[in-house]
Order: C-alpha cells, then structure tokens, then sequence
C-alpha cells in the first residue's frame, strides 16, 4: 500500500523549526541483536558486517519524522536502508532499519518530501583489524554469523578472536508469477491542525489535534470534476477531492479543526492535515512474472 503524508504549511515550517531537535548519536536501549540509536547528523558510526541498526529521528517534542523523508543508502552492497518500526519497548517508533551487508564504506541520506535540508549519516561497515599477536597464531574458525544471498557472513578464531568475512552467498533465483489488484485513491484526513484560531490551539497539544480524525473521500468519486458544480477550480480529480474533504469537514461541523481559508482571490488552502493512500479491493489478477531470488526476494 502506497501511503503519502501530506501536512500544511504551518505544520511544515514547524516541522524545518524543530529538526534541529535531532539528536547527536547515543545509544537508546538493545533488543535482540539489535541496536536502537538516535539519527547522528552529519556524524559517523562503525558497524560490521551483518549488524543492524534501529535509527531514531524526532523533532525536539519527540515526533517521529521518518516518514517525512526519503531514505537511501549511497552503496546498497554495503548499506541497506528501510524504514521500520522498533519493539514495544520503546512503544512502536518509526525508524531508519540499517543493516550492513559486506565491508565498505555508505551514507545513509534522508531527503525532506517538502524539500528541506537533506539529513546524512556515514557508515564504515568493516572488521578489526589483526593484531601483531594474532597475526601468528594458527586460526581455528568457527562460523559466528553465516553468509547469505544479501550479505557476507563472520568467521571468528577459537584462539585469538579474529574475525574475518565469509563470502555472501549466490541468489537462488526462480520464476514468480505477478499479481495486480484495483485499488480505491483515497484522501483521508489524518490531523487537524488549529493553529490559525487561538481558541481552537489551546484545546491541541503543540498546535496537534490529539485525535485523528475519520473523514475520508475517495478520488474515484471525482474523476469528472470539470462536470460537477463548485468545482471548477479544482484543477484535478485529487484537488476535487480535497476540496469535498473541507465540505465534509463543514458538514459534520468539525469542532476540532479550522477546515479551510479562503483568499482574497478566492483560492482555498486546505488547514487540516491529511494523507492519500491507495486502498485494494477486488481478486489478485495475474499479470505476468519475474525473476526473483526464492530466498531473499531481490529481483533480478
């Protein structure tokens, strides 16, 4: 499901205000064999092959800003980079999923949606070097971590503790049928944003509505808005739908949020926070194949 979040601009700017909030590194707690850190900007961190890292990135009040941005890795062999959520222990965060797959050296790069400053992180994926003691003894290796399709493995001497990489095995790759599905384009508003009345913002915390707001209309419905009365200056179906999201608003008389202003010029600037997404429905309908690895799902 493709999911898009969209927000005003006031709660843009708020969101460029508080990015400085992000925090320089440190260690937040450990769950399994993975750590969960707070986004370094522009910093450093060392990792070795097979590591995972859980990253962090919030606003000075705390609000997860992941989705907000872009996420890549400059060398995908060394570095890949998702987006995930870490354990109930610190209560379902968005984060940055990094997992290093072979030696080398990557830089993780989020990119603003709204086009603000790019946020960056450099990451050396590599093993300790051999000391002059364990360069003379005779290794006796034992697989500490084992190599798969995506990344190279370690093998660690039962004598001197020195780690070395195993070679990242072959894809197995096989043929998969493709499936499509009709989805429903939908424009639902997800946060209201009271910042324009003063009476309004005191009942929301940091100018948020605390409760999300249910109000949804589906694009499909306004495909022929040159057609329908109001709507003219809608300009696309999605546009159109917007705007019948803020008569939504007017109809249920939204005590929580300011809908909608109107300037001077007559054009409508939507104030409540909303997000699109498309909603399957309907059979899965083969539509072709493609050449996958059966064990890690990479396409060819």
């Amino acid at each position: 499901m493709r999911k898009t979040l969209k927000q005003t601009i006031t709660a843009i700017l708020a969101a460029a205000i508080l990015i400085t909030g992000i925090s320089p590194g440190g260690t937040i707690t450990a769950h399994a064999a993975t750590t969960v850190e707070n986004f370094n900007q522009n910093g450093e961190a060392t990792m070795k092959p097979g590591d995972v890292k859980k990253l962090l990135v919030m606003d000075k009040s705390g609000k997860d800003l992941v989705e907000t941005y872009k996420w890549s890795s400059s060398d995908s062999s060394v570095l890949k980079v998702e987006s995930d959520f870490v354990d109930d222990s610190v209560d379902f965060t968005c984060c940055v999923y990094v997992t290093a797959l072979k030696n080398g050296t990557a830089t993780i790069t989020g990119k603003s949606i709204y086009g603000y400053q790019s946020l960056t992180m450099t990451v050396s994926v590599q093993l300790a070097k051999a000391t002059a003691k364990q360069k003379k003894c005779k290794h006796t290796w034992k697989t500490t971590k084992k190599a798969t399709c995506e990344r190279t493995g370690i093998k660690t001497c039962k004598k001197c503790k020195l780690q070395e990489s195993i070679a990242k095995k072959a894809h197995t790759w096989t043929e998969k049928t493709v499936y499509t599905q009709e989805c429903w384009h939908i424009i639902h508003c997800n946060a209201c944003h009271c910042d324009e009345d003063p009476v309004l913002y005191e009942k929301c915390e940091n100018g948020h509505c605390s409760t999300m707001c249910d109000l949804k209309v589906k694009v499909e419905d306004y495909r022929d808005y040159k057609n329908l009365p109001g709507y003219e200056k809608a300009g696309s179906a999605i546009d159109a739908a917007k705007i019948a999201l803020v008569r939504l608003h007017q109809q249920a008389d939204a005590d929580h949020c300011t809908a909608y202003a109107i300037s001077p010029g007559g054009s409508i600037t939507i104030l409540s926070g909303y997000e699109d997404y498309e909603l399957p429905y309907g059979p899965l309908i083969p539509c072709g194949t493609e050449t996958v690895c059966a064990k890690c799902d990479t396409k060819k």
